[in-house]
């Protein structure tokens, strides 16, 4: 849900009323914080400040001016993003250490198809009491039947989706959601499993990243998401689609 000046390439809301129409969708369904990127008012300082990509060669040397700018009031929260639980556990320990400002928001891919935070990573987050917000909640629309592997415009998709094995999961899916009246464009299979099933909790502070390109988009993706768990059989289509792509998912990188 991008709003910036009219005309830029980035924005989707760029009137205050627009955004205001969004925002009531967004409080009707009982929603009422909302967090606002800090790069769009790089002026004012507040939210939170995410390390991304790993960068494991000098840990110490960063973690240290990162409590030198939290201490000058640039950023609230401090924030880390696509590391592995072992460096997670790394830095705590550093910050805990020199008494530095600790994480406490890790931002993270989690969806049906890609769950490879449960083993480790969710404990880590856990034991250092830091919340889990999750983007790519509907696979970079691959959960949406937006791509196939015969579409031209599916070869420019997410190509962290663009594999056999999430074909394989997405075709095992496909046969089970018409009976119950969901179209194969349809965000609901996704975001359901991730309101009922997934390992997210709000007393943990945990969230969905989820974006809108309109009032509708919005308000379909919330309806969703309110709706109750899903019908044994998709969800057995959903558990066995993880088992087909859970051996690809890379493990994420360090830069040395």
């Amino acid at each position: 849900m991008l709003i910036g000046a009219p005309g830029s390439t980035e924005a989707v809301r760029v009137t205050a009323e627009a955004t205001m129409e969004l925002l009531d969708v967004f409080k009707r369904h009982g929603h009422t914080e909302v967090d606002t990127a800090a790069w769009v008012e790089q002026r004012r300082p507040g939210g939170a400040q995410n390390l991304h990509p790993p960068d494991c060669g000098v840990p110490t040397e960063t973690l240290r001016e990162v409590n030198k700018v939290y201490l000058e009031g640039a950023f609230e929260r401090f924030g880390l993003s696509n590391y592995p639980a072992w460096e997670v556990a790394q830095i705590c320990q550093i910050c805990k250490r020199n008494g530095w400002v600790m994480p406490t928001v890790y931002q993270g891919v989690y969806n049906a198809l890609h769950r490879a935070v449960e083993a480790e990573l969710i404990p880590c987050l856990r034991a250092y009491g830091i919340s889990f917000y999750i983007y790519n909640p509907l696979a970079g629309g691959f959960l949406t039947d937006r791509f196939n592997p015969d579409c031209k415009h599916g070869a420019h998709g997410r190509m962290r989706y663009w594999n056999e094995p999430n074909f394989k999961a997405l075709d095992l899916l496909r046969p089970v959601v018409a009976p119950q009246g969901i179209t194969e464009s349809d965000s609901e299979p996704a975001l359901r499993w991730l309101a009922h099933y997934s390992v997210l909790k709000k007393e943990f502070g945990d969230a969905v990243i989820i974006g809108a390109a309109s009032e509708k988009h919005l308000q379909d993706n919330l309806v969703a998401m309110d709706k109750g768990p899903l019908p044994a059989d998709i969800l057995a289509a959903l558990d066995a689609g993880w088992e087909e792509t859970r051996t690809y998912h890379s493990r994420i990188p360090c830069k040395a």
